[in-house]
Parts: structure tokens; sequence; C-alpha cells
């Protein structure tokens, strides 16, 4: 059967019969859940205030789209068994006016798309639970600072961005100025060849602060702004993450002037060759030889 309900005012859901059709709830006021919300199709939740998901949302084989002014998932939200499409989208949450706050685990088979639509202080999109999807795609008018395990990775937000992803990951980041990525996983062979743990497009950033303790990283810069590597003012009051690779790292700028180096991943003293590449003539630099372990080589 397919179900939907429109309310003016606040609504409270005590319990609704799983349904293979499409279930839309709309309300203008509050909406509260009082038990589980179990399905097999599509379930849509729009509510006009703040929504809370205090009780688990499940679908086996539909959509899940969740909007409200803010949204607080406090409780699980998954997709259990959808066709794996790169092109479909499990799970989509739109905080429309507000922050976007994740407590709890959202998990699908394919895109989990997540949206703070709102320009107000402090909104964003951040969290302590994990999200688990083949593709997580973030949209925020504020910071994002989110855990992920996805192959995939996208973001697009004029604020500060802190990413961790359990396994290995590619990155997308647009329009921020800070980023600082992390990738758990491990590198992959595969007969085209080695396939890092930490890939990422980074486009217009000016601070990245890049990490992968159990592999290698691969990262492009674009845009015309000037990159720094390592976020200097936290360096300064000593709060900055160790940057770490297990192996090869690579951090590359199209189009940027100046990259200014103020921390690297480093692989616990175990790299070879360490190269740095310009277009521009040294003129007037000096070069100072280090003594391993002790001190650093320098071109200034």
């Amino acid at each position: 059967y397919s179900l939907d309900i429109v309310e003016a005012n606040e609504l409270i859901v005590d319990g609704v019969a799983a349904s293979s059709g499409p279930i839309s709830i709309t309300t203008g006021g509050s909406m509260t859940f009082l038990a589980a919300m179990e399905t097999r199709g599509d379930l849509t939740i729009k509510s006009g205030a703040d929504f809370t998901v205090s009780a688990p949302i499940t679908t086996a084989f539909g959509s899940i789209s969740l909007e409200a002014a803010t949204v607080r998932v406090d409780s699980q939200v998954r997709v259990l068994d959808a066709i794996a499409n790169e092109q479909n989208r499990d799970i989509t949450i739109v905080a429309s006016d507000g922050i976007l706050t994740l407590n709890d685990a959202v998990a699908a088979i394919n895109t989990v798309r997540l949206e703070s639509r709102s320009v107000q202080s402090g909104a964003g999109v951040s969290g302590s639970a994990r999200i688990r999807g083949d593709i997580v795609d973030i949209e925020s008018e504020g910071n994002v600072e989110l855990l992920t395990d996805a192959n995939l990775v996208r973001v697009r937000a004029p604020g500060i961005v802190q990413l961790r992803d359990e396994g290995a990951v590619g990155f997308e980041i647009r329009d921020s100025p800070v980023v600082t990525l992390v990738a758990d996983g491990f590198d992959a062979y595969t007969e085209s060849g080695r396939s890092p743990a930490l890939y990422a497009d980074i486009y217009d950033t000016q601070t990245l602060v890049v990490s992968a303790a159990n592999g290698s990283i691969d990262v492009v810069h674009y845009g015309d702004n000037n990159l720094s590597i390592g976020n200097r003012s936290e360096i300064a009051l000593g709060q900055e993450q160790v940057m770490q690779a297990a192996g090869s790292v690579s951090i590359r700028s199209n189009l940027a002037n100046e990259i200014m180096t103020y921390d690297a991943p480093m692989a616990n003293s175990a790299a070879h060759e360490v190269r740095y590449a310009t277009k521009l003539p040294l003129e007037g630099a000096s070069y100072t030889a280090g003594r391993p372990g002790l001190t650093p080589t320098s071109i200034i």
C-alpha cells in the first residue's frame, strides 16, 4: 500500500505498518516518533520545525529522505538491501535552516546525501557517528566535521572541513579554505597499478593537513590560492595532529604561486627520497644539508 500523511501542526507517530509502497509524512510543526519505523519501500519525512530521529528508521529496498529546519540523528538511519548502483541515492538528510547533527549511524549501499542550507553562525554538518555508503555527498553553508566509511567523499563547503575515513578513500573538496583529511585504510594493488589509501582533489583550499598512517597519499590542488601544508596556527599552539604516511606522498598544485610547507606527512623516518619541484629559478637560495634524526635539510 501507499501512505501519504499531511498534518498542518504537530504530529506524534506511534507506529506505521511496513509497506513495499512509498510512505510520506509531512507536518507544518514538529514530528515525534515513539517507536522504530521499519519498511520496505521509499520513506519521506518532512517537518516544518526541528526534527530529532529518536527511534531507528530503516527500509529494506527503498530510499529514505528526511528534511526539517534542523535535524538531529540520535538513532540509526539505514537502507539495508538496495540494489548496488552508483547512480542511486539511498539516503538524503537535509537541514533547511540550521544544523545537521549525526550522533548515530547513517548507512546505505549507494549514495548518502547530507545538506545544511543555513547561513547562520554555527550551522554545518557534524557528529560523532560514522556515515557509511559507496558515496557520501555533503553540501554545507558552514563547517563539516565527520567520520565516514566510503569509496568517495565529496564536500562543498565555505567553512572548515575535517574528515576521517576508516578505509581507503577518494576525497573531492571544494570551496573550503582549511581542509583536514585522514584515511585509515591501506593501499590497494590491481593490474593497473597501486591505488593510494588517500587520494584527494581539492579546489581553492589554502591550508591542508593530510594523513594516511597505513598507506600512501596523492593530492592534487586546483586553484590559484597559495597552499600551506600544515596548519601554521595550530602548530604554533602545539595542537596540530601529526601527519603520517606509510608509503609515498605526492602533493601537487596546478596554479598556486607558492606552496608553504609547515609540516608534512612522515613515515617514521622511512622515506628514501624527498623531492620538491618549482618552475621558478632559486636565485639566492641557500642549501644546508641535515643530519638524519638530528636536523632537517633546508633550502632557504
